[in-house]
This record gives structure tokens, C-alpha cells and sequence, in this order.
């Protein structure tokens, strides 16, 4: 039920459509087929968004979480960092990689009604069908590393003490 294009360069670029079906579809602009679906979320996907740098897209759906995706174009380095680098069972290496999920705190039965990052990609809001608007900080790689590497830390000194 939502619609984004994604274009970093010539060519027409890609189409990201989300749907009740709960799927995430990539059509190829240039061949006006799809490319690639995502059957990520459990129900129904209500909104997508994608940040400014057009590397990540996020869905919004009646459950929980937002789901978060890298972006690979063809011809874009594949980083170590990076999800799920290898090719699918077509021989074609899928456009959107699952990156993660972000917990909503005021989900309560709420659906997601709009996503929308502010223009420097730091901010991602997510709006509710009940009128609340959550914001997201965005984080950086070396932030987010970082983060990883502390709460690691955390759970190997909580088992610690536990033993």
C-alpha cells in the first residue's frame, strides 16, 4: 500500500511497492517486471520508507517492528558489513537485504500509517493509524558497532556472574 523509487544513478532504477500480502516487491524499471520479493513481515505491510542516501529502506506493518533493509544496485561494492552478500538460488543477488528489525514501543494494536525520514537520513519517524508519531535516531555504522561490541560485552559479564 505504499509505493518508493530508488535511482542512484542513469537508468530508469527501481520501483519498492509494499502490500496487505505482507510481501515487499522491487520491479525493475527498465523491464517493468519485478526482481525481487520480500516476505519479511508476518501481517500486512502499510508503509515503506527510504532514507535519502537511498541505501536503506524500512517497512512499516500492523505488527510490532519496522523492518530494515540495505540496498545493493548492481555494480554497488558489496561491503563486509553487508547482509547476506550472497546470490539467490536465481543466480541474481537479491536488491534488498535484511538487515534488522526495530522494536516500536507504542505498537500497542496500532498499525504504521507513514514512515518518513527527515532530509539528512538521521531521523526516521513512524506515524500510527492512532495519531502517535514515534522518532527514531538513525545510527551511523561505527555507532552502531560500537553499540554491538558493549552489549556483547554486557551479556558475557551478566553469564559470568550467573556462573
Amino acid at each position: 500500500t505504499d509505493l518508493a523509487f530508488i535511482s542512484r544513478g542513469p537508468g530508469a532504477g527501481y520501483l519498492v511497492s509494499a502490500s496487505k500480502d505482507g510481501q515487499v516487491k522491487v520491479w525493475d524499471m527498465d523491464t517493468q517486471h519485478c526482481c525481487q520479493s520480500v516476505a519479511g513481515a508476518k501481517a500486512e505491510v502499510w508503509a515503506l520508507a527510504v532514507d535519502p542516501a537511498q541505501t536503506r529502506v524500512v517497512t512499516g506493518s500492523t505488527d510490532h517492528e519496522l523492518r530494515v533493509y540495505a540496498v545493493v544496485l548492481p555494480g554497488d561494492e558489496v561491503g563486509e558489513g553487508m547482509p547476506g552478500a550472497a546470490p539467490s538460488s536465481s543466480g541474481r543477488a537479491p536488491l534488498l537485504r535484511a538487515m534488522g528489525s526495530v522494536k516500536r514501543k507504542a505498537a500497542g494494536n496500532d498499525r504504521v500509517a507513514g514512515l518518513e525520514y527527515d532530509p539528512s537520513g538521521a531521523l526516521l519517524a513512524c506515524q500510527g493509524a492512532g495519531k502517535n508519531v514515534e522518532i527514531f535516531r538513525v545510527r551511523g555504522e561505527e555507532e552502531a558497532r560500537r553499540k554491538l561490541k558493549r552489549r556483547k560485552k554486557r551479556r558475557r559479564e551478566k553469564a559470568a556472574r550467573k556462573a
